[in-house]
């Protein structure tokens, strides 16, 4: 399955290379496929669901303004305060559009995103090097080094494969220095972005010595055809992505940017790139040395050795440009310690929104595992024949050195609850969920809280997102002199109608008191109480103001 067979067509070696990755994604995000509705209990999970829920819900019902996403009443543009997933979004959507649960869907984006990385890397290395199996390392580098798995709850930094796609595209580009390798180059680049704008920013930055090295090698008289090539890739590219930066520019002068202090605590450290996935039971010690949260950029002993080996072989031009680009890489994930991400941010205003530089270890991970193909490429032909054969169980290698803990998974609602239910069925207001976050605990419960409103698709002054929007500071200030956290005022002259009291997240007695408290008010009606004791939801309506 995994070797190149003479004679056989390419679709049936394109069908064994599926299959192999297809199961390697299930074997190594045990037990996913036995809780199609599981996430992990992280507030970037429910996160995701909602916001593929919102695009699916609003591409709908008014595209026009799909950025004023329903979070952070009455703030506008707030889909823009963290990336969109624009286009992992466009492919769930018409699952959801036909009836399927958002956690289905959103299963079947993440495990969808292990196997197109993958096949991704498999096509880039099996062009470069013309070995199908050093595609198959490769990819398996890849799609399952430790980064991938640091990053589960993190939709838009799953979805990376368009990078060694476009990296395809480029190379085809400088090969046939044609309008149509420009044209899929655009197209591929802006798939990344609208797919990740983390990527879309260090992938462009990071190509730059990797392009710088390829354009040694063209003749002069290709020169003016690249050059056409290249502009018009970068023309497609800019057609599509500078209408979709509009709202993140004016969500840029709404919450600010990002600080050098946020920038330095979520950048890399040398060591990091030693911290293996948690849980693994041979570098287990070395997540617990060296690794934190995000930080586990650890590509394995097999990848470096095959990256060894190509380095070992020579100064090729395509090698130098793939270890000139890893360098580059892993210099711009040490963020402030390192030598160019402080002066991208001085002279790139893009990248003061930029608050990880960590992220940049998918690069890092991308370029190596270019490095990987290659090696694997040189062992296989240096090899006797019948030896080259036992090559085909390296992929297999990789995966029991990758295999962590089963993912600790938990299952995320697929119907709304009787008081979400309920509020479907209401005429449109503004929602408050209760309890809010105190300013030292943000963001609370408000992730699971912005998943529920796809049962009901109302406002919500609630939101989770990368930032938070000045008037949801002071609405959590004022939750914390009001009587059980329930500032009624403040509510009303923010225009909500619906207040809903959560029993699962007050503390102790706090909930009987808060729902004895409200009922007392003139200025509200109780509606509704819902659930069994220890699981209860009270709604109260606000009275509008006389």
């Amino acid at each position: 399955m995994l070797t190149e067979e003479r004679g056989a067509g390419v679709d049936l070696r394109s069908r064994g290379v599926f299959v192999f990755f297809s199961a390697a994604t299930l074997l190594l995000t045990w037990p996913q496929v036995t809780q199609p509705a599981g996430i992990l209990e992280h507030r970037d999970s429910w996160f995701n669901m909602w916001r593929i829920g919102w695009f699916a819900h609003q591409s709908l019902a008014n595209p026009a303004q799909l950025f004023d996403a329903n979070i952070f009443y009455p703030v506008t543009s707030t889909l823009a305060f963290s990336d969109a997933v624009l286009l992992p979004a466009a492919i769930a959507a018409p699952f959801i559009w036909l009836g399927a649960p958002i956690p289905l869907a959103h299963t079947g984006l993440v495990l969808g995103s292990f196997l197109f990385a993958g096949m991704a890397m498999w096509m880039l290395v099996r062009s470069l090097t013309g070995s199908s199996l050093a595609g198959v390392i490769a990819g398996t580098s890849f799609a399952f080094a430790p980064y991938r798995f640091d990053h589960y709850m993190h939709l838009e930094l799953l979805w990376g494969g368009w990078m060694p796609l476009c990296l395809l595209a480029v190379h085809r580009l400088f090969t046939t220095a044609s309008i149509r390798a420009g044209v899929a180059s655009g197209l591929l680049f802006a798939a990344q972005a609208l797919s990740s704008i983390y990527y879309g920013v260090l992938f462009a930055v990071a190509c730059t010595p990797l392009l710088a090295v390829m354009a040694t090698s063209i003749r002069r008289v290709a020169a003016v055809r690249l050059i056409a090539g290249l502009v018009t890739g970068g023309l497609v590219a800019a057609a599509i992505l500078l209408p979709y930066m509009a709202p993140y520019r004016a969500a840029r002068d709404l919450v600010g940017e990002r600080s050098h202090d946020e920038a330095l605590l979520y950048s890399a450290g040398p060591t990091h790139y030693l911290a293996a996935r948690d849980g693994h039971p041979v570098y287990g010690a070395l997540a617990q040395r060296f690794g934190r949260a995000e930080k586990h950029l650890f590509p394995g002993l097999i990848a470096l050795g095959c990256a060894l080996a190509a380095v070992i072989s020579g100064p090729r031009r395509p090698l130098l440009a793939y270890l000139l680009a890893l360098a580059f890489a892993i210099d711009l994930s040490l963020g402030p310690r390192g030598l160019t991400f402080e002066w991208l941010r001085e002279h790139v205003d893009v990248f003061r929104g930029l608050r990880a530089p960590a992220r940049a270890g998918a690069l890092s991970l991308l370029f190596l595992s270019v490095l990987v193909g290659y090696g694997a490429a040189r062992i296989e032909r240096r090899l006797p024949a019948r030896s080259a054969r036992f090559l085909a169980v390296l992929p297999l290698v990789m995966l029991l050195e990758y295999l962590g803990a089963p993912l600790p998974l938990v299952s995320a609602p697929l119907q709304a609850d009787a008081a979400r239910a309920w509020l479907a069925e209401q005429p449109a207001g503004v929602v408050a969920e209760l309890p809010l976050p105190s300013r030292t605990s943000l963001p609370g419960h408000d992730p699971q809280f912005a998943y529920l409103s796809t049962f009901h698709w109302h406002h919500l002054v609630n939101g989770y997102s990368g930032n938070v929007p000045p008037s949801y500071e002071a609405l959590v200030a004022a939750a914390e002199a009001a009587p059980f956290g329930v500032p009624v005022d403040h509510l009303r002259a923010m225009g909500v109608r619906y207040v809903v009291l959560n029993e699962r997240y007050f503390e102790s007695v706090s909930y009987d008191a808060a729902v004895s408290e409200l009922t007392c008010r003139r200025d509200l009606r109780a509606q509704k109480s819902f659930g069994t004791a220890g699981q209860r939801s009270a709604i109260f309506e606000i009275h509008p103001p006389q």
